[in-house]
């Protein structure tokens, strides 16, 4: 169970994020700024602090933002779609995670967005790319979804 000091107080019975062998899995956020609790309704602004508050807890777990592998966004309105992208991209720099962003409507709090992140521990990454140089038919998916059997169905079998 992964909480970040950097990131606000979680509304619901559950933890800021998991990590399960060099997989970090965080909860979704919310627009809260963590300093004031206070809601944020500007997109541009609600999709960095959204983005800096999953990425503090990346790094509670041990990852960081060019680990991030996949990012899920759900939007009040897809009418903000450009400035959401634009924010973004700022955000990671040339770093591009897959990404899932849909309308969601009804978000808690009557937020404008909602963000969760997929990523890999810092440690688990430099394995992983020394596996690959070792073994150049394990790619980075197989791996992934291996890392993702695990997790959902528990170790595996020897």
């Amino acid at each position: 169970m992964l909480k970040s000091a950097g990131s606000p107080q979680a509304i619901g019975p559950y933890s800021h994020g998991t990590k399960y062998g060099d997989s970090i899995i965080t909860s979704g956020q919310i627009p809260l700024d963590p300093k004031t609790n206070e809601m944020i309704t500007e997109i541009k602004q609600a999709t960095q602090i959204v983005l800096s508050n999953l990425l503090s807890t990346v790094k509670a777990g041990g990852g960081r933002l060019n680990a991030v592998a996949k990012v899920d966004v759900f939007v009040k309105s897809l009418d903000d779609f450009a400035v959401i992208n634009e924010a973004y991209s700022a955000f990671f720099r040339g770093h591009k995670p897959a990404r899932v962003l849909v309308e969601a409507g009804n978000i808690p709090a009557d937020a404008l967005l909602e963000a969760a992140m997929i990523t890999f521990a810092a440690n688990g990454n430099r394995q992983s790319l020394q596996a690959k140089k070792k073994n150049r038919t394990v790619t980075a998916r197989m791996w992934f979804r291996r890392q993702y059997l695990i997790l959902m169905y528990g170790e595996e079998e020897t």
